[in-house]
């Protein structure tokens, strides 16, 4: 395995049935038993192309107990329920994470996969490339305490964008 010791940004293209999940789970396991809180990755840049489902990288969930992570971008067709309870749990696994991009123009994301954010205790800059998010989801975005950038993908109705523009400082709206 090549010495880690200085790596600090990393970028994963997945696409169905190409990704070498044994092997890059290998990697995750030997990075984090090897570098434990002397972790210096701080960039991960997961881009799943056409027609992955995030579900289709199993390794995702060890990327959210990466200690000193402060930029973490998924970008994927598809964000499943699947990621809910690892990115609930993983609050605490994850202190330094500042800025998280999650799916990009016209993606899926599931349900309740928001509400679980609020529980980063640095999570300062938001995007998300969602086709549409629920009523539940853009209030539940209003929690985050320490917010300053939302960046949206999708239309916002009137009321809740006055709502996130009372809570957030930045709130960028770039529906198609």
């Amino acid at each position: 395995m090549i010495n880690l010791k200085h790596l600090s940004k990393v970028e994963f293209n997945a696409r169905r049935g190409s990704i070498d999940n044994k092997g890059i789970q290998h990697f995750m396991e030997y990075y984090t038993d090897t570098m434990g809180d002397g972790s210096t990755l701080e960039e991960v840049v997961v881009v799943c192309m056409k027609d992955t489902d995030m579900s289709d990288v199993p390794w995702i969930s060890w990327l959210f107990w990466l200690k000193r992570l402060k930029v973490l971008k998924l970008l994927a067709d598809t964000i499943s329920d699947i990621y809910v309870s690892s990115m609930d749990e993983s609050g605490k696994g994850c202190p330094a994470l500042e800025d998280l991009t999650l799916g990009k123009d016209g993606s899926v994301l599931a349900n309740g996969l928001l509400k679980s954010l609020r529980r980063y205790p640095s999570l300062e800059y938001l995007t998300i490339g969602a086709r549409s998010l629920s009523e539940d989801d853009l209030i539940a975005l209003c929690t985050f305490r320490h917010l300053n950038y939302l960046q949206l993908q999708c239309t916002v109705p009137e009321d809740l964008l006055e709502l996130l523009q009372d809570n957030i400082s930045n709130v960028e709206i770039k529906s198609q």
